[in-house]
């Protein structure tokens, strides 16, 4: 039996195909029909996902544009597609489908922006434009989104006509009018003054955050505390649905994270560095967090204009704690989970380029060090994530002059280990010959 006032959220990270958005809707449409017949209220998708935040140049080509607003026109209908043998669960008793999210550019006339698409029973209802550009290559492609109300631009998508709005809330959303949601839109949240704020004070319950942004060995972390943070700080639901791997085509990996967090609790996290399409669900009552903001009171007053209370000196000079190994987590478990995400991020990235190259086979040079030693354990988890035995990996040992026992060892030791390939290739007659024709002393 249904309970009431209780809104399943489905977080979508598809499988890319990077400037391909007829590709992309077939993927998100698969997942939004599976989401739905789970029982989805609302699906949502990452930060540009009808084309890849990572196409460049491309954003200028007006076949891309086109081809992503001939995608948003399939996305649309399919959301009006309804099937009561296959659907298990709708909005409201007149068969309404749960509204899609979906993220793409947008032009008018000469300006471009970075949208988010509200999409339901077979219509396009909103369009929201990012108004906070903080990346530069962002700044160089799109324009930002910060016009009044009654001065909006307006676009002819899906057969009408609507309006780009920046900051807006979606109230009395559902059966019981009890969900109003606020998006803010990538960087935007890691803005000083984020949107959030401002959706949530005027009773926003669940703020979403499409995000495509590069992994690094603290993203996940640092995501994950500010998702956290926001929905305590702001007495919301929180979540932040991040590109996946497929958009790792440049300087950078995507590990394709999702999150979510109510009042201060993760809820729910996604699989991260999945090459599949991944559906991630939270349930959430969003009348609990009326009351809880009720009860703390400061959501009306922050309607008011702020004062600043003056400053005190501390009385005594405070210093900062400077760990002794700056660049890694002091914590041994962080610091575990730590170096398994950094070894994600590199693995992820060689999977990527296996994949574009149709490449069946890695050869590494082996020497017994450290490097190679790093590099080998990532050539092994490429190949588990792409579904291929250890034996894909050649290894190459090439002992000279220089080369130890213990180092030889190391290097078939660990090829051994890892089920590899391993050639040994001596390079101590060529070394011989070469300080042979330059009149060199072997010793």
């Amino acid at each position: 039996m249904p309970i009431e006032g209780l809104y399943r959220i489905a977080a979508v990270v598809p499988r890319l195909h990077l400037g391909d958005p007829t590709a992309n809707a077939e993927e998100i449409l698969y997942a939004y029909n599976k989401a739905v017949q789970n029982g989805a209220s609302l699906v949502v998708t990452p930060e540009l996902s009808l084309t890849g935040s990572t196409c460049g140049d491309l954003f200028r080509q007006p076949a891309l544009i086109q081809a992503a607003y001939k995608a948003l026109e399939t996305l649309c209908k399919g959301t009006g597609d309804y099937d009561a043998k296959s659907t298990v669960h709708v909005t409201e008793a007149n068969n309404q489908r749960p509204p899609l999210l979906v993220g793409l550019p947008v032009q008018d006339h000469s300006n471009l922006y970075n949208c988010v698409a509200v999409l339901q029973n077979g219509k396009l209802n909103y369009l929201i434009a990012k108004k906070l550009l903080t990346n530069t290559k962002e700044k160089l492609i799109f324009t930002p989104c910060s016009k009044r109300f009654d001065l909006l631009p307006e676009v002819w998508l899906c057969d009408t006509s609507v309006p780009l709005y920046s900051e807006v809330v979606f109230a009395n959303y559902g059966p019981n009018n009890s969900l109003s949601i606020g998006i803010e839109i990538g960087s935007e949240a890691d803005a000083p003054q984020p949107p959030a704020a401002a959706l949530a004070r005027n009773g926003a319950t669940l703020i979403i955050n499409p995000i495509a942004e590069m992994e690094t060995g603290e993203t996940a972390i640092q995501r994950k505390g500010q998702v956290c943070a926001q929905s305590a700080r702001l007495k919301t639901a929180y979540l932040s649905v991040g590109a996946g791997p497929g958009e790792s085509t440049a300087d950078g990996v995507f590990a394709g994270y999702a999150v979510a967090a109510v009042n201060g609790t993760v809820v729910a996290e996604s699989p991260r560095f999945s090459f599949d399409t991944h559906i991630t669900f939270f349930d959430f009552i969003p009348h609990w967090l009326v009351a809880e903001r009720t009860a703390a009171g400061f959501h009306a007053d922050a309607r008011a204009a702020l004062g600043l209370a003056g400053l005190r000196e501390a009385s005594e000079p405070k210093y900062l704690h400077l760990p002794q190994n700056p660049f890694v987590p002091e914590n041994e478990q962080e610091r575990a989970a730590y170096f398994d995400n950094l070894l994600a991020i590199t693995a992820t990235a060689l999977a990527r380029r296996m994949k574009a190259s149709y490449s069946k086979r890695m050869v590494i040079g082996l020497s017994g060090g450290l490097d190679s030693t790093l590099a080998l354990v990532t050539c092994a988890n490429a190949c588990d994530k792409l579904g291929l035995a250890h034996d894909a990996i050649l290894g190459i040992t090439m002992p000279g002059m220089g080369t130890t026992s213990r180092t030889k060892n190391n290097a078939v030791g660990l090829a051994k280990a890892l089920g590899a390939e391993l050639r040994e290739i001596s390079i101590r007659s060529s070394i011989l010959q070469h300080f042979k024709d330059i009149d060199h002393a072997e010793d």
